[in-house]
């Protein structure tokens, strides 16, 4: 009797063990994105150096950049999902290409800048194109690689 109930007491801990480290695998799915609203305002906070409450191209860059360096980090962080190599030569558009390609498609105004509006509706098409969602196929953001997949 008193063994039944030292396995029994003993399990309840191990069980509550096994559930917690089941729940705290790295692996698991990845966190959905942040609202593109909240990514304006991260790019504008951060990244606006002049404060013009508008991103020119080169600070634009530079948030793609530390955006696509948060995400290789959150990645790294996670076994066995790291870059995708065998792209053959092809990778993702630079921060630099692509904020001058963003500049191009969205500059509603054409000041050469992008305020929160136009980065707003940026961001929403590439979320888009990267979910597959509605819009997809009609992206500026579509290049040529992508394109001839289709």
């Amino acid at each position: 009797m008193k063994t039944k109930l030292l396995i029994a007491g003993g399990l309840v801990p191990l069980a509550s063990i096994i559930a917690a480290t089941a729940s705290a695998r790295p692996w698991g799915p990845p966190p959905p994105p942040p609202p593109a609203e909240e990514v304006v305002v991260e790019f504008f906070t951060d990244y606006d150096t002049d404060e013009s409450n508008t991103l020119t191209q080169q600070e634009l860059a530079t948030a793609l950049q530390g955006m696509r360096e948060k995400r290789m980090e959150q990645r790294a962080e996670r076994p066995g999902k790291g870059l995708n190599n065998d792209r053959k030569g092809r990778g993702p558009i630079g921060p630099e290409d692509l904020a001058a390609r963003l500049i191009e498609d969205f500059d509603a105004d054409e000041d050469a800048v992008l305020d929160s509006e136009e980065l707003l509706n940026a961001l929403s098409a590439m979320g888009r194109k990267h979910r597959g969602g509605p819009g997809r196929g009609d992206c500026p953001l579509d290049n040529s690689d992508d394109a001839a997949e289709q």
